[in-house]
């Protein structure tokens, strides 16, 4: 999978095709070099459009998550979800 390429890229610096590296999970999407600023933008345009601090959880559990076991993710997803829900609460007072 894709931490097995990265580990591999890391290590003996080869490169991959686009193609293998959408394969692997490596990335989410390839696209046209002409339409690689455009795809770009939509994409921080439809992050930016989020709360912030939702956004923040949400990589924070993904990044975190990676090393946990089931119920230590569950429980950060909890903590995280109980965060963002305060969050919102204090901005609405």
């Amino acid at each position: 999978g894709a931490e097995r390429v990265r580990a591999d890229m890391a290590v003996t610096g080869d490169r991959i095709s686009a193609g293998e590296a959408l394969n692997t999970g490596l990335v989410n999407a390839v696209v046209p070099r002409d339409r690689l600023l455009a795809t770009a933008e939509d994409m921080a345009r439809r992050i930016a459009s989020y709360d912030p601090v939702a956004v923040q959880a949400t990589k924070e559990a993904v990044v975190r998550g990676l090393d946990l076991s089931l119920a230590d993710g569950l429980m950060l997803e909890h903590q995280l979800s109980a965060y963002v829900q305060s969050a919102k609460h204090r901005k609405q007072t």
